[in-house]
């Protein structure tokens, strides 16, 4: 292994060698099988001594920089041999270097990073450092292995779009009613166990068919999206917001009791009664907001027959209201 060929080939055996990926190759104690595999690798590995000289720049390497090796073996290291920025696409800085950083604390480390690839392409890759150690136990230089993520990203875009489409209404973007049943026995169960108050928000847009008869569907359309953004912002952490179907929207507030969720309605209402709506001639949007917290006992067809059975026949007679249940 690298450990046991002590700390020569920190000094330089090998730095500035135009050959020294072969030299490695053919490493004495019986490494050179191994020395093989690591030129031969599917990933990036990269071995830098502690003067910071470039000893081993492997086939991968070159595959996937366009550099070769016999141009960068004994040149100093730096982040911008690779192209290496953050996940916001920020150059690394000296400092912020995975390999700089093994060599001054030799610890090892693990973090995924941007690199620019053969045609000056961004690449996602997972960077592992770890420091090679001398027979003396000093740090004698550093292991970079560069691992390419960017087709595990796409599958994980992939299944995120398909999480989004099976959870969320594709026209406002929040929760879809499927969601709300999944999620909703939660909430109940949270209460039931652990004594955690929980509250639901019951909102339906005022007139909604006027407003689709009067101004178009495409004005309905912009007036449930912007009903749902006003309810998004409404929200907070551990929260959901989902529209239950057609006009009617559900705002359930984890760790909020009956009082609290009736007050964070009528600011909703208040707020979303201030908002004019091109697509209505300018007019404001009205909405009704109906409150009742989970009770002892209450399971999630009980919490929602309360929507039901009060909910509907309060709102219909008056608009623009928030009525505890």
């Amino acid at each position: 292994g690298l450990r046991e060929r002590g700390p020569e080939w920190s000094k330089g055996r090998w730095g500035g060698n135009p050959t020294a990926n072969d030299a490695y190759a053919r490493a004495p104690n019986g490494t050179g099988s191994q020395a093989q595999l690591v030129l031969n690798m599917h990933d990036v590995v990269i071995l830098v001594d502690g003067q910071l000289k470039v000893l081993l720049w492997n086939r991968a390497a070159e595959r996937m920089t366009g550099i070769s090796a016999t141009s960068v073996q004994g040149k100093r290291w730096s982040p911008g041999l690779l192209g290496l920025s953050d996940e916001n696409g920020r150059a690394l800085t000296d400092e912020e270097c995975p390999v700089m950083e093994g060599l001054r604390t030799g610890a090892q480390s693990s973090s995924r990073l941007i690199m620019r690839s053969t045609g000056k392409t961004q690449v996602a890759v997972d960077a592992h450092v770890a420091p090679v150690l001398a027979s003396d136990a000093t740090i004698s230089g550093v292991t970079l292995v560069v691992h390419d993520v960017s087709t595990q990203i796409t599958l994980e875009e992939q299944v995120q779009i398909l999480y989004e489409k099976a959870t969320h209404d594709p026209l406002t973007k929040v929760a879809n009613r499927a969601e709300f049943d999944r999620l909703l026995p939660l909430f109940v169960d949270a209460h039931a166990k652990e004594g955690v108050t929980c509250s639901m928000i019951l909102c339906d847009i005022d007139h909604f068919k006027s407003i689709n008869d009067t101004f178009g569907h495409q004005a309905g359309d912009e007036a449930l999206t912007l009903f749902a953004q006003s309810l998004q912002r409404h929200a907070r952490t551990g929260d959901l917001v989902a529209r239950y179907g057609g006009e009617e929207f559900v705002l359930l507030c984890a760790h909020c009791d009956n009082a609290t969720a009736t007050r964070r309605a009528n600011e909703a209402r208040i707020v979303l009664k201030s908002l004019a709506l091109p697509s209505l001639g300018n007019k404001r949007l009205t909405a009704s907001f109906g409150v009742t917290e989970v009770q002892a006992g209450d399971t999630p067809e009980t919490f929602l027959r309360r929507r039901s059975e009060e909910h509907t026949s309060e709102l219909q007679s008056r608009r623009n209201l928030v009525c505890r249940l």
